[in-house]
C-alpha cells in the first residue's frame, strides 16, 4: 500500500489543529513533513521492511505507522486542516 504522490502546489499545505498544548509538536511535524526525502520514504511505505516489530522496548511499529498515516493526510488528501489525534 504505497501512498507516494508527486509534490504539487496543493500537497503538504495542510494545517494541524492545536489540541491543547500541541503547537510546538505541530510545528515540528510540519517541518519534518516538508523534508521531502523523509516524506517520500514514509509515503512510499519503504520504512515497513525496516520496522523491528519484536523489540520489547519499542512501539512495535505503531509510531512509524501513525506518522505515515499523518503524512498521507497532509500530502494526499484535499482538506485544509487535520486533527492529529
Amino acid at each position: 500500500m504505497a501512498f507516494v504522490k508527486m509534490a504539487d502546489a496543493r500537497s503538504g499545505v495542510v494545517g494541524l489543529y492545536n489540541l491543547g498544548n500541541t503547537c510546538f509538536m505541530n510545528s515540528a511535524l510540519q517541518c519534518l513533513s516538508n523534508t521531502w526525502p523523509l516524506t517520500q520514504y514514509f509515503l512510499g511505505a519503504h520504512f515497513k521492511k525496516e520496522v523491528n516489530m519484536a523489540n520489547p522496548l519499542g512501539t512495535k511499529g505503531k509510531l512509524v505507522l501513525s506518522y505515515s498515516k499523518l503524512l498521507n493526510e497532509l500530502w494526499n488528501k484535499d482538506s485544509d486542516t487535520f486533527s492529529p489525534n
